[in-house]
């Protein structure tokens, strides 16, 4: 009796280390959103050599971070029309780009994204 008791203890230990394990590991891919208030459409790329993603103007995109390179990533905005560079910034943890029409700011995700948006601009 006493060897199933510490049996039943000893699996229950093992089922919390890996409940822990598991945990962990799916809380350590941090979450990457762009939000494109008011700004020109924008091509991200959200660490080297990743996917490049269209972003237009009044869009929000989340970035699939499963398979992601460790951090700090190297972040890259450009605008899709003449391939300026809005953004090149390094950042760590939950990340949040904001598109706006004087540019690109990246950080931690916020409630806000500032003002409102002043509209789209005109294509072309």
């Amino acid at each position: 009796m006493k060897k199933s008791f510490i049996a039943i203890g000893l699996t229950a230990l093992v089922l919390v280390g890996v409940a822990v394990f598991l945990s962990s590991w799916l809380a350590a891919k941090p979450t990457f959103q762009v939000v494109n208030v008011d700004g020109q459409a924008v091509d991200v790329v959200p660490w080297v050599s990743g996917p490049s993603i269209a972003v237009g103007c009044g869009q929000t995109e989340s970035v699939d971070t499963s398979n992601a390179p460790g951090q700090p990533w190297l972040v890259t905005v450009t605008s899709q029309t003449g391939h300026r560079v809005f953004l090149r910034q390094e950042g760590s943890g939950p990340l949040e780009v904001i598109v706006r029409r004087g540019g690109a700011l990246i950080g931690a995700p916020a409630p806000s994204v500032g003002p409102a948006g002043v509209g789209c601009p005109a294509a072309g």
